[in-house]
């Protein structure tokens, strides 16, 4: 193709010109391109945080229990009572109010109800002071040489004051007992628990309690579990 001289200076400043702005538009793909992968480097440190810290507290809430494993042993009984139905004598007093029923092979006598264990035995898993946000705000005291091991509170607005677990013959529990005193505002929840043992089977649950809530009337009660 033929050009003359000053057609030729356009068309060479037109080039580069076209050079240039090609030049600045590769510049900033590149630019883009580096941008998405700083970016992609960062979700991939955030995803890689993210999935460290999942295993860590999945590994903290499953690692070693620091002191006895009330919500285990409770669990233990549980599926103990489900599977081995038992004869027992449940007295309820509320406020006065006084009832009695008799458990015939884990079922009322009187309704032929199935007595659901699992909700028996609530309050007393409900205690368990073996988890990761309690860790350390317990105070672990041995007494009567190894037989009974006392869990105290560090703090004084800790549900669970005191944790009793007596044992004989080594590791066999004879009884627990729980100290719970909640108190917030107007709101005050107190009671005291106890599970007797006699060769590793259930004997006798006691349960006496104190609630106050600002809206209703205060309640008493009394609940005790006699196994026969």
């Amino acid at each position: 193709m033929f050009f003359s001289k000053r057609h030729y200076k356009i068309y060479s400043a037109f080039i580069f010109a076209q050079n240039l702005r090609l030049s600045h538009f590769q510049f900033r793909i590149s630019l883009f391109i580096q941008n998405i992968e700083i970016m992609n480097i960062r979700i991939f440190l955030l995803l890689l945080f993210f999935v460290a810290a999942c295993r860590s507290e999945r590994k903290s809430e499953s690692g070693e229990k620091v002191y006895f494993d009330l919500a285990g042993f409770i669990d233990q009984q549980v599926a103990y009572l489900q599977e081995n139905p038992v004869n027992a004598t449940k007295k309820v007093d509320i406020n006065g109010e006084y009832e009695e029923a008799n458990i015939i092979d884990n079922k009322i006598e009187k309704s032929g109800e199935l007595v659901n264990w699992e909700k028996e035995l609530a309050l007393f898993k409900e205690a368990d002071i073996n988890k990761p946000v309690l860790r350390n705000s317990y105070e672990v005291v041995e007494k009567l040489e190894g037989l009974a091991t006392i869990y105290m509170a560090k703090e004084e607005d800790l549900p669970v004051h005191r944790l009793f677990v007596f044992r004989e013959n080594g590791d066999e529990v004879t009884q627990i007992t729980i100290a719970y005193l909640e108190e917030k505002n107007l709101f005050l929840n107190n009671r005291e628990l106890k599970m007797k043992f006699e060769g590793e089977k259930l004997k006798k649950i006691t349960i006496n309690g104190f609630q106050k809530l600002p809206t209703i009337d205060s309640l008493s009660y009394y609940i005790q579990i006699d196994f026969r």
